[in-house]
């Protein structure tokens, strides 16, 4: 844990705090809580339709094969459920599971819950994001520069015929 801390570390540029937001970082909460044992694990979770439909419309540089055929993808999401479910049996009150959907309806609200649950202090900076320079090397590069928007919610539904195999595996009603 030491090791990852040093070189991460270089990385926050000399904050006490700082996000490793790696997608797969869920298949390794059992390793992250034994070697980081103060380490806080956010969770974010999204309409399962909406996650699939942005993965399959991203080309990734490198990884993620899965996401380029529905079938791969609803079995990949389906596995990270999961294995979810099993780390909050394993380790109950160590991730803090927060819905993106609940932040785009109410941002002030789920920012405080989330900050309280780290033990952090309000900073009403944390509303501004967008505004922050530091870089994101991330698929989402783009996004983290605007606002939250709405528009994302729900976007799958334009898509639901071709989405079907999908929604059906993830037995997601269209």
């Amino acid at each position: 844990g030491q090791a990852y801390l040093r070189r991460a570390g270089q990385r926050a540029c000399g904050k006490p705090y700082f996000i490793d937001k790696t997608p797969a970082n869920f298949l390794y909460i059992g390793l992250i809580a034994k070697a980081l044992p103060n380490a806080k694990i956010i969770h974010m979770n999204r309409h399962l339709a909406d996650v699939g439909f942005g993965m399959y419309k991203t080309l990734f540089r490198m990884g993620y094969p899965f996401s380029y055929d529905l079938g791969d993808l609803a079995a990949y999401m389906k596995a990270k459920e999961d294995l979810m479910a099993h780390w909050r049996r394993c380790l109950p009150g160590k991730i803090i599971d927060v819905q993106y959907e609940d932040i785009v309806a109410d941002q002030p609200g789920e920012t405080r819950r989330v900050l309280e649950a780290l033990g952090l202090d309000w900073d009403a900076a944390c509303l501004e994001f967008h505004k922050n320079k530091s870089p994101s090397a991330t698929a989402s590069a783009a996004q983290v520069r605007q606002p939250i928007y709405k528009s994302a919610v729900g976007r799958w539904q334009h898509y639901k015929t071709g989405l079907a195999p999908l929604l059906d595996a993830l037995e997601i009603s269209h």
